[in-house]
């Protein structure tokens, strides 16, 4: 064997030992139970397979002899052809034991656009397998998502500026961009600032807009802070509710709206 296909066979069962359960009390005695699990992740060919055969007995001690459990894949529980056991205690998608099943006959039954037989207790003789629906277990990844987006943005703060003498329609635009940086958990500031060249607000006018402001973003506002007047210029500083999913495109624009 020259060194090439040495270093490729290492790589591959280096591939095979990280996929196996590790248990240090037991021995890798089964050259078959190995082959069912290579095939059915690896499709090897006939070099690996060689490999294999000569080199199974130089593996850890990664699986018990009396019950082969696969490592979860992708950090999941196994679903479907997944599960290697012949027979299950079927869970129902209402909660409710069933019994023990044969697992292809039960698959064969099972509307697989639909569910998924998933393995929520893989130690249990026969392991317990649940009909889990893909449409909420896709809604609940979703809704994880928008959470942890939500807190990733709740630290990172945003600018919405405006002057004393802002049209109506700039208004309108400023502030929905303002409550859509609340909605997705951004900590806000507003700045309202004098032009250049132009008259400083009143008193009546720093509270008349200060109120506008607030009035508009009350409902999207987790707080809002109290108001700095100075100089001229109004800052109101306010955290987000976080109501819905960070767009990732947002990430890529300006952190301050002009």
């Amino acid at each position: 064997m020259n060194s090439r296909i040495y270093r490729q066979s290492a790589q591959f069962l280096n591939t095979i030992n990280r996929r196996l359960y590790y248990n240090t009390s037991n021995t890798l005695t089964s050259y078959s139970k190995l082959c069912k699990f290579v095939n059915f992740y690896n499709k090897p060919n006939d070099k690996q397979l060689y490999l294999i055969r000569n080199f199974s007995n130089s593996l850890p001690f990664y699986f018990t002899i009396t019950s082969f459990r696969l490592l979860q894949p992708l950090g999941r529980p196994r679903r479907d052809e997944e599960i290697d056991s012949p027979f299950v205690s079927f869970v129902n998608a209402e909660g409710k034991m069933e019994g023990i099943l044969d697992t292809k006959e039960l698959l064969s039954t099972i509307d697989r656009g639909k569910y998924w037989l998933v393995e929520v207790s893989p130690n249990a003789n026969p392991p317990v397998c649940k009909l889990v629906d893909k449409k909420e277990t896709f809604a609940k990844q979703k809704t994880l998502k928008q959470k942890a987006k939500v807190l990733l943005h709740s630290g990172h703060l945003k600018e919405v500026r405006l002057s004393w003498s802002v049209s109506d329609n700039d208004f309108s635009r400023k502030i929905s961009k303002a409550k859509e940086f609340l909605q997705k958990g951004y900590n806000l500031r507003i700045i309202v600032k004098t032009r250049k060249g132009g008259n400083r607000p009143s008193p009546q006018d720093e509270i008349s807009m200060h109120k506008r402001i607030v009035d508009e973003l009350t409902e999207y506002a987790k707080e809002v802070k109290k108001p700095d007047f100075g100089k001229g210029t109004l800052t109101i500083d306010i955290t987000g509710k976080g109501l819905f999913l960070v767009d990732t495109k947002e990430s890529e624009s300006n952190d301050t709206e002009k």
